[in-house]
Parts: structure tokens; sequence; C-alpha cells
């Protein structure tokens, strides 16, 4: 007895039907690996966005172009360039996902995430107490050391000590703010809303001192031959990837890629690149 002998319509929804299914597992080879990786590294399959990225097998990154080093748009290839996007790439690398950035404003970041517009920030965030509230943080991967700037020929600042009675202005919302603010009014501290009237101030004489960022304070040294920076950074600032707050495996996946960039020296090879030979991935 032969076949039933299927209707043209039915049998042309079936070869749709199987081409789908067989173009689903050739797409799929990839992802099954990526699932499998990540499970190896969490010991379980991953879950929510960690599950959404082995499924596409890609890491959607956000990134700000207007932050040299860290980000920047080459003058000459005019591609997006700097240490956060080798940094974004070499964890996809480690993953074995395929980095996808999407260009945002930093203000927009924590919302961003919120609404799944990208997976995570490498854009050297500080891990702050306000930043927190609103995003999850992975481990630092690499630190902003504190540095004192002064008027050429000010005082000597080995340490905090050496700032007491001193009046000494600081960004105002920034991490080096709380931190000298503990020292206060031992430390007199003068917060400013702008790096611009910082210096301003500086350069006037109407502080002492200042605290920046030390790539920052090298940079005002190198414009403004009446500033020099003074002793070693007094503290550093962790920076680490944002995320979505309670991603856990997704969070867990960036951490040992962070972590084995640490133990591989990749991330001391790309901070050295970047930051003219220094690194800052330790304190």
């Amino acid at each position: 007895m032969s076949a039933k002998r299927l209707s043209a319509p039915v049998a042309a929804l079936l070869a749709v039907g199987l081409a789908a299914a067989l173009i689903a597992i050739g797409c799929g080879g990839g992802n099954q690996t990526t699932d499998k990786k990540f499970a190896a590294i969490l010991g379980h399959q991953p879950t929510g966005i960690a599950a959404e990225t082995a499924a596409s097998g890609k890491l959607v990154i956000a990134n700000d172009e207007n932050y040299a080093p860290q980000s920047f748009v080459d003058p000459k290839t005019h591609a997006v360039v700097g240490f956060d996007v080798d940094v974004g790439k070499r964890v996809c690398e480690i993953l074995g996902v395929k980095p996808v950035f999407k260009q945002v404003v930093f203000e927009t970041i924590a919302q961003g995430l919120k609404n799944g517009r990208f997976d995570v920030s490498i854009g050297s965030m500080p891990v702050t107490t306000e930043f927190a509230k609103v995003v999850g943080f992975t481990h630092p991967y690499y630190y902003t050391p504190g540095q004192i700037l002064i008027k050429s020929g000010g005082p000597t600042v080995a340490t905090t000590r050496d700032l007491y009675g001193l009046k000494v202005g600081v960004g105002a919302d920034t991490v080096f703010f709380d931190f000298l603010m503990k020292y206060a009014p031992r430390i007199k501290v003068v917060a400013y809303p702008t790096d611009a009237e910082l210096r301003a101030a500086l350069a006037h004489g109407q502080i002492d001192a200042a605290m920046t960022d030390a790539i920052s304070a090298r940079q005002d040294v190198l414009a403004n031959k009446s500033l020099q920076t003074s002793g070693t950074p007094l503290y550093f600032e962790p920076l680490a990837f944002a995320v979505e707050k309670n991603q856990p495996d997704l969070t867990a996946l960036l951490n040992y890629a962070i972590d084995k960039m640490h133990q591989d020296g990749s991330l001391t090879t790309l901070s050295q690149r970047w930051y003219g030979g220094v690194d800052l991935t330790v304190k």
C-alpha cells in the first residue's frame, strides 16, 4: 500500500518547518557551545540575562565614546578605540561571545540596564554608594588613584595628616570628596561642581591643594607649569562593570572574565598601553 500523498500546500508548510528547524540547529551549534561554557563556569545552567547572552552569542556593551583614553573615536580610522573598548573585547573573547557596542550617554546607563537596552556597561564606573543603589557591580577591574595637586612650590603631601589645616578642593559628588570628608574639619574640604572650577580655584590661590584622579592631575601639570603633583596617591577609587541589579549569573560570568584578565596579565597590558605605561589594575 503506497503512502498517502500530501497536498502541495501541506508539503510546502512541512518543508518550511523542516528548513527552519535545520537552520535553528545549525545556528544553535555555537550557542549550545556557549551555553555549555557558561554552565561550566557557573556550575549550573545560566539564567536571566546570562541565558539570553548564551542564546544569542552576543554581549551588548554600553559605551560612551567621549571619554579618552577609555573610549574615543580615532581621528584617522574613525573607529571607536580605547582602554574600555579593548577590555570589552577581551571579556567577550574569554566568554566566547561576540561584543556588540552600543553608544550611550553616561547618565543614561542605569536606566538603559533596567530597560534591557544593553547587558553591561564597561565604562570605568566608580563603585560608589549612590551608584550601588541603582546598578549591580562586578569586581573592580582597575583603580583611579586620588592624587594631590598643588601650585608649584606648595606643601609636600605624603599622608592625609599633611593636609590638616589646609583648604583642599575636590569635585562634588565624587569618591574623593567622600574620602576627604572623613578627615573634616581637620582638613578644610571645599567642593566644586566642575573640574574646571576646581583647577581655577587652585591656580588663583583660593585653595591650598586639590584632590583629583592621577590621570587628570598629570594632564593638568603638562598643560599648566604652575601646577605640580605632590606625594603618592592617597586613595584608590575602584572602577567596575555595571549590570542590572539581581543578575547573579551575568555578574559571576563577568567576574570570571575579570579575574582571568588579572591572572593572565592582559589587564595590565591594556592599562600600560592606554595609560602611558602605568599599571592601574593594582593599588
